[in-house]
């Protein structure tokens, strides 16, 4: 029963009913586990998609996945996101995936956000805070 209250914050709660019920259809849920050996770290389960699928689509899976478990994290300079695997059940396999490159991808789209002059970039800056 832990966080089973909607939250505007964390998106499950809002005005627009057509929204909502898309987001709660076609969304995915996930939760995060403590390791129980090292309490520093944890990790999560997520369907990124199905076998059939392009792989663009599932690119973009991933990366709506890493924008919001991102958005979730912490305000400190330390990563918070140190490893990604990929399973594709029942195989036993695991590949590491390099989430480098999408995480240094939404670090320069946060930053050219706030980019500008002086009175435009203080402008700039409210207008995407507002529009949250």
């Amino acid at each position: 029963m832990i966080k089973s209250t909607p939250e505007a914050l964390q998106g499950n709660l809002g005005t627009d009913l057509a929204t909502m019920v898309s987001k709660f259809r076609y969304g995915v849920q996930y939760t995060s586990s403590k390791d129980e050996h090292e309490e520093d770290f944890g990790w999560i389960e997520v369907a990124v998609g199905k076998l059939n699928m392009e792989a663009s689509q599932l690119e973009a899976n991933f990366v709506a996945i890493i924008q919001d478990v991102l958005s979730m994290a912490p305000k400190r300079e330390a990563p918070f996101v140190t490893r990604c695997l990929a399973v594709c059940p029942p195989s036993v396999e695991t590949l590491k995936l390099d989430i480098e490159p999408y995480i240094v991808g939404l670090k320069s789209q946060e930053g050219s956000e706030e980019v500008g002059d002086e009175d435009e970039g203080t402008d700039e800056v409210h207008r995407v805070a507002a529009s949250s």
